[in-house]
């Protein structure tokens, strides 16, 4: 396993050291968002998928800002947020022509949702796990799990699951439930199965730290595994690979925000990856955030397109 200094020359090397890209940055975020404002304006039929795919280099920029802005930072997180949980609701509620499979493969579900429990943002579950679950039942998920290689041309099965196990067993466990991985065809490593039905309601401390230690151990590890080669992708088993969350505990803060919306207290533990520069508490404050033209043009969109998805236009409102 690389050490946390190592994952931090990474994470300098392709975030901090950025600081003089910060106006190229703001100009690029700027253009994509004036793009999608003129997508608007001309109302073109397919202005979903225009969306879809500028919405992720939207996500990306602002993340960027967020990591290098020491003023003003909470717009940039909003955006993020805001972006990120836009890309998952439209996969969930069937926008795209392609509707037996996401965009979104189960990794970077997990990475969306825990980072929003990390943020101490649960309003994405009433909505989401119903989802979730029926994706589950119906095969959907299992065809959006990513498919590898082993470089010689032949097709590798998925890796076990990891990020998304955590995030949709911790939504099950509030409704009493847990899921038949086994039955829906979906690899899981049983580390992230096990915390949720051990530790995450635990008031054993003792039992708790080794938990969390492990859990916070398994984020440095899987950041190691793709810093070794930064082409390995979730295909591969290796799901961080977003520079947002390489030092970002977002695993360990989802589960202390998660256990304090159960009335439970988390213990700190001593541990390199929550001492990092993304070791703080990170509260969006969307009620000052002014919502680009473009989100709220694509909201009224996707409402004309799935009433169900009327929620979106107040879910960040405050």
């Amino acid at each position: 396993m690389a050490s946390i200094n190592e994952i931090n020359k990474y994470y300098n090397k392709y975030v901090f050291l950025k600081k003089d890209l910060n106006d190229y940055q703001k100009a690029e975020i700027d253009m994509i968002e004036s793009g999608l404002e003129d997508i608007y304006k001309e109302d073109k039929e397919d202005i979903l998928s225009y969306t879809s795919t500028d919405m992720s280099h939207v996500k990306f920029f602002y993340s960027i800002l967020y990591l290098t802005s020491k003023q003003q930072r909470n717009p940039y997180l909003c955006g993020y947020i805001a972006s990120s949980a836009l890309h998952l609701l439209l996969d969930y509620y069937n926008i795209y022509s392609i509707q037996d499979c996401f965009q979104n493969d189960l990794s970077r579900q997990g990475q969306i949702l825990l980072m929003m429990f990390a943020c101490n943002r649960f309003e994405l579950i009433e909505p989401c796990y119903p989802k979730i679950v029926e994706s589950i039942l119906n095969g959907n998920m299992s065809r959006s799990l990513p498919w590898g290689g082993d470089g010689r041309g032949n097709v590798v099965p998925p890796k076990p699951q990891r990020l998304g196990v955590l995030a949709i067993e911790m939504m099950a466990s509030e409704r009493k439930q847990t899921i038949d991985w086994n039955n829906a065809n979906i690899p899981i490593d049983l580390f992230y199965y096990r915390f949720c039905q051990e530790a995450l309601y635990s008031t054993n401390e003792n039992e708790l730290i080794y938990w969390l230690e492990r859990l916070c151990d398994n984020h440095l590890e899987w950041v190691s595994l793709f810093l070794d080669n930064d082409e390995k992708q979730p295909a591969t088993g290796y799901e961080i690979d977003d520079i947002m969350l390489f030092l970002w505990p977002f695993e360990y803060q989802a589960v202390k925000n998660f256990r304090a919306r159960h009335g439970l207290s988390t213990p700190e533990i001593d541990h390199p990856l929550l001492k990092t520069p993304m070791a703080i508490d990170h509260l969006p404050n969307f009620a000052t955030w002014q919502k680009p033209m473009w989100y709220n043009k694509m909201v009224d969109k996707v409402v004309e397109v799935n009433p169900e998805l009327s929620f979106i236009r107040e879910l960040f409102n405050s």
